[in-house]
């Protein structure tokens, strides 16, 4: 499972939802919309200070200094099939 930076939220209907994807095996596992297995929002995500910087997806986000942690607050978080994925506040 990859990690995928999101400029903008995506929509629900772009997932399949687990509670779904459960009750039915599916005609064919290509094509299909990705299962979502969690949503999380205005998630406070902590980030070693150097690693912000080096991954291009968190580097995009604003952060505080807490410690030798950076913070990001507000981050809303999708769990699918496919990726990880954080989209900004």
């Amino acid at each position: 499972m990859s990690l995928q930076y999101l400029d903008s939220p995506p929509k629900a209907a772009d997932f399949t939802p687990l509670s779904e994807h459960q009750q039915q095996t599916p005609a064919s596992f290509f094509g299909a919309n990705p299962v979502l297995h969690a949503h999380y929002e205005a998630m406070t995500l902590s980030v070693a200070a150097d690693q912000l910087q080096q991954d291009a997806a968190f580097s995009k986000f604003n952060s505080r200094r807490e410690g030798e942690e950076d913070l990001v607050d507000g981050v809303d978080v999708w769990v699918s099939s496919e990726h990880v994925s954080p989209s900004p506040p």
